[in-house]
């Protein structure tokens, strides 16, 4: 029966698609889930599995196992997605795999948070470290760009940030301790 649905894919491609929507689709979206757990981009990638079962459909009916050929295909199409995902937020692949938009607002809220705390901080230290503090913090920008910034070596700024990271993780270590 199932090479029967299978083969209905070149007979018939709108059928023999609705078919395998129908039969196979909660597997197929119970695969991708396993890797993908925001809905919409759960959405996405679940559409390109079907556009990818269409135009595969030649392969897929002529291999050996039909419906495991088209649940790898959605393996990759997941992992792909992700990879595409990582390059582009520059997060680490495992956290992406739990990605979902309930915990990206938690998550910036934090960072904010926390970041605030850093420039509260930060004004203790001195000025130049203050500066360099500001212009990672705020800014984002790296010890090349800093360099150019301030007017400082480049040994002048890794020596200004160690200090500043030292006594940033002094004060923020002690308020963990209490």
């Amino acid at each position: 029966m199932d090479k029967d649905i299978f083969k209905l894919l070149i007979d018939d491609p709108d059928e023999g698609m609705k078919q395998i929507e129908v039969l196979f689709g909660k597997k197929i979206i119970k695969r991708v889930s396993q890797f993908i757990k925001d809905n919409e981009f759960l959405k996405d990638v679940i559409q390109n599995v079907y556009l990818d079962i269409f135009l595969c459909r030649e392969k897929i009916v002529t291999n050996n196992n039909p419906l495991g050929y088209i649940l790898k295909m959605a393996r990759n199409h997941a992992i792909k997605a992700l990879k595409k995902e990582h390059i582009g937020s520059k997060a680490p692949l495992k956290e992406l795999k739990y990605h979902t938009a309930e915990n990206e607002a938690d998550k910036s809220l934090m960072l904010n948070e926390a970041l605030e705390q850093v420039l509260l901080k930060a004004e203790e230290l001195t000025e130049r470290e203050r500066n360099l503090m500001h212009c990672i913090v705020k800014e984002g920008l790296n010890n090349r760009e800093i360099e150019e910034k301030l007017g400082l070596t480049a040994q002048d700024v890794r020596n200004v940030k160690y200090i500043a990271f030292k006594k940033l993780r002094h004060h923020f270590d002690v308020l963990s301790k209490d």
